[in-house]
């Protein structure tokens, strides 16, 4: 499923559903090099809460960029997580 769709399935599923107050997406993505994370990849995590969709910045995304590499002797995948970048925007889902 793109993100785009999943998306609008959630926007669907928080008009019917009053008990859902908050959600979490997370992403493995390319960051966008305007923010200068100091890494290509990493994990967005996308916040929305459903008392903040009427502010102008109801929304944020938590890019944590990592760095993957393997440890010399094991060979075992080592994935070193940095600083998270907050970026804030208008909510998506709770519209």
């Amino acid at each position: 499923m793109c993100y785009s769709s999943l998306l609008d399935m959630l926007r669907r599923e928080v008009v019917h559903h009053s008990d859902i107050t908050a959600l979490a997406v997370l992403s493995d993505v390319s960051i966008p090099a305007e923010y200068h994370a100091g890494s290509e990849y990493g994990i967005r995590v996308h916040l929305e809460e459903r008392h903040k969709r009427g502010n102008r910045i109801g929304a944020r995304f938590l890019y944590v960029p990592y760095t993957r590499y393997k440890e010399a002797q094991t060979g075992q995948e080592i994935l070193q997580l940095h600083a998270p970048l907050p970026v804030a925007f208008p909510p998506e889902i709770f519209v």
